[in-house]
């Protein structure tokens, strides 16, 4: 598996050894045609899973709307709340956490 940066440093070696490649040496010929042929393939495989990648960002992203939509304006009961907080292994409800949170600073004024 090769990462964008690497596919992308092996097309500019690719490009260089292009420039420096004697056409009439069939061997050098056949050796650049098989580094071309295989990143290649390395991009195939690069797109294919950011193309996969892709679609599970947009299917949780929908996923997050339709929630948000349905659920998260509704009342629920405290033992609820306890129930799933220990599911989550959550320590502290999060409004606890907030009123925890140090205030921020007013503009003009120091800290």
């Amino acid at each position: 598996m090769e990462s964008s940066a690497q596919l992308s440093a092996e097309a500019m070696a690719l490009s260089q050894v292009l420039r420096n490649l004697n056409s009439a040496d069939e061997a050098a010929v056949d050796a650049y045609n098989k580094r071309i042929d295989a990143r290649n393939a390395a991009v195939d495989i690069h797109n294919k899973r950011s193309d996969a990648l892709n679609a599970s960002q947009a299917e949780l992203q929908s996923d997050e709307a339709d929630y948000v939509a349905a659920c998260v304006s509704r009342p629920f009961l405290r033992r609820d709340e306890d129930a799933l907080l220990k599911e989550l292994g959550i320590r502290q409800r999060p409004s606890q956490r907030e009123k925890e949170r140090p205030t921020r600073p007013t503009p003009g004024r120091a800290a």
